[in-house]
């Protein structure tokens, strides 16, 4: 499974956009009636986010180091 950012980057009154693919290393999600919440961990950073009507919303990024048998933990909170 992968990830896609977007950005527009403008340049010289010229819009672009760039895209950079991620590969997900890992990724948990608890459902409920009106709301979900999840983490993914991508480019050993760990991003946390709610989804409310099916817009999702970052609620903290942790940097996230991977042991030798790929478990992750958190190196410090950057929110």
């Amino acid at each position: 499974m992968e990830c896609v950012e977007v950005v527009e980057i403008v340049n010289d009154n010229k819009l672009q956009m760039q895209a950079t693919k991620y590969a997900i290393q890992g990724l948990t999600f608890d459902w409920y009636f009106v709301f979900s919440q999840g983490q993914i961990v991508l480019n050993n950073e760990n991003i946390k986010a709610i989804n409310i009507a099916g817009f999702w919303i970052q609620i903290n990024k942790l940097e996230v180091k991977l042991d030798d048998e790929g478990v992750g933990y958190d190196l410090y909170n950057t929110s």
